[in-house]
């Protein structure tokens, strides 16, 4: 039997789009909007298929050039160096969903840190602009301003990172403040955003990431996001109890399982695996496992590779007990199965995660680095909206002028008698 060709629409055309296995579209056109045949450059399917396109303005990255973030890109992230070196791919890292796990102390928001530091090094390669990477970060106890000041304190190789609340915020948080912030991400893109909620209660957290998370699971805009919830057991446990954990359970299961084809990737960071819902392991191929202690956790990494060799087993449960601060294990599901263990490499930006030594003041960074004021003015306008005013009836003249709308009536127990 004869093989069927497959036919490449230009992205110009209507119809309904073939995509390869690997969730990426062959595209190419010529001006008139026929196939092409010899065209073979990949876009990632988080900008296609059946969303629409965003009509956002251009972020912090400057101007768009040429070139995408695609499955066979070369650029690599660099997350691991020294004697024990670890580099992966740009496209694999930012679209995929990850879990950063490991006992109080052993680096986990350090790495992270690292991460995000990976990231937003795509805004300074110029072929990768047009990727729009954008990265949301959730801070519930703070420390993450840092990344807005170089390693030595000043605002040299450091990241503009619009904040939203904490010590060094560009814009003061509110608990009802979440929907907004998505919105605002579908309007800049791609924006480093980062949300500092230390001064916030947990319930008041919980539902800001849950407004968050169901406003951006309802968006139909394709966008490539990566979202880091630090902290991640107090929004998605193995049993969510109250009302505002559960929204937030809910809509972040919903990110993890279901947005992949809009661009959306999660990254999690949790003291302990057992405490984590079973829907974020599950829909998870790659893990960074830190030093480690409880007995349960332990068997809860040999599960991870239960169906794998029972050395494999053996081993990974061994090396993670033995994990020193600032060394962790690189786990890879599927296709590139496997484990290598690596030492983090050094922050290129402030470390705001270290306490200082007892009886020392903290070394506060002499300058942040600034955001454009096309960044600012947009953010003050999305996150902070004008309300419409209500025009009052027009008065002719000599006639007595309306009752104002915003009349206190006087209080109970206190009204005049006729």
């Amino acid at each position: 039997m004869a093989m069927r060709s497959r036919t490449i629409y230009s992205l110009s055309m209507k119809p309904k789009i073939p995509t390869t296995g690997h969730g990426t579209l062959i595209a190419g056109s010529t001006s008139a909007g026929r196939p092409l045949r010899d065209e073979k450059r990949r876009i990632p399917l988080g900008k296609l298929g059946a969303c629409r396109e965003p009509s956002g303005v251009l972020g912090e990255a400057g101007d768009p050039a040429s070139g995408d973030l695609a499955p066979n890109s070369k650029h690599r992230l660099t997350l691991g160096k020294g004697k024990a070196d670890l580099t992966l791919g740009a496209y694999e890292v930012v679209t995929e969903n990850v879990v950063i796990v490991g006992k109080k102390a052993t680096g986990k928001s350090y790495f992270a840190h690292v991460l995000v530091e990976e990231m937003l090094s795509l805004y300074r390669q110029p072929k990768l602009m047009s990727a729009g990477v954008s990265v949301v970060i959730f801070a519930p106890s703070g420390g993450w301003w840092g990344i807005r000041a170089g390693r030595s304190g000043s605002a040299r190789g450091a990241s503009r990172v619009l904040t939203i609340g904490g010590e060094h915020a560009d814009f003061t948080l509110d608990r009802r403040m979440g929907a907004r912030i998505a919105d605002l991400v579908d309007a800049v893109r791609p924006l480093p955003l980062l949300v500092e909620m230390g001064e916030m209660a947990v319930a008041e957290q919980q539902e800001l990431v849950a407004d968050f998370a169901e406003r951006l699971a309802m968006s139909q805009a394709c966008r490539l996001l990566h979202i880091v919830l630090d902290e991640a057991e107090d929004f998605f446990p193995t049993s969510p109890v109250n009302g505002p954990q559960l929204r937030a359970a809910r809509a972040l299961d919903t990110l993890i399982r279901k947005r992949r084809t809009r661009g959306i990737a999660v990254t999690t960071v949790a003291s302990r695996l057992t405490n984590l819902n079973r829907n974020v392991t599950s829909q998870t191929g790659r893990f960074f496992l830190f030093g480690m202690s409880s007995p349960q956790d332990i068997d809860a990494v040999g599960e991870l590779v239960r169906y794998g060799s029972p050395q494999d087993v053996d081993q990974l449960s061994a090396q993670v007990v033995r994990l020193a601060p600032g060394e962790a294990i690189h786990l890879t599901h599927g296709k590139k199965y496997g484990h290598v263990r690596f030492r983090v490499r050094r922050l290129r930006t402030y470390d705001s995660h270290q306490l200082p030594p007892i009886g020392t003041a903290e070394r506060k960074p002499d300058k942040l680095a600034t955001i454009t004021s096309k960044t600012m003015k947009i953010a003050r306008a999305t996150l902070f909206p004008a309300k419409p005013t209500v025009a009052g009836p027009s008065t002719r003249p000599g006639s007595a002028p309306a009752q104002s709308s915003s009349h206190v009536p006087p209080a109970k127990g206190n009204i005049p008698r006729p």
